[in-house]
């Protein structure tokens, strides 16, 4: 796709939107669990990739919120 700079389209932006919000909930839970039964400080603030895919996410969805490429209850975040 890059090599042929084709762009994706709506119904690929959703499906890897969708991805990336269960995927970082998931980060998310896994590490509050984990801090329950450890320590208090949540390692996630400090992880690259964490912060990355986030602002990831952040980013689509505001993208989404101007001009809607997915359903009312796709979200996570509100």
């Amino acid at each position: 796709m890059y090599k042929e700079q084709k762009y994706l389209d709506l119904q690929s932006w959703s499906e890897f939107s969708l991805f990336l919000n269960q995927f970082i909930y998931r980060l998310i839970r896994i590490e509050f669990e984990r801090t329950i039964t450890t320590s208090p400080k949540l390692k996630l603030e400090n992880n690259q990739l964490y912060k990355t895919l986030h602002q990831l996410l952040i980013l689509l969805h505001e993208r989404n919120s101007r001009k809607s490429f997915t359903s009312d209850s796709h979200w996570l975040i509100r």
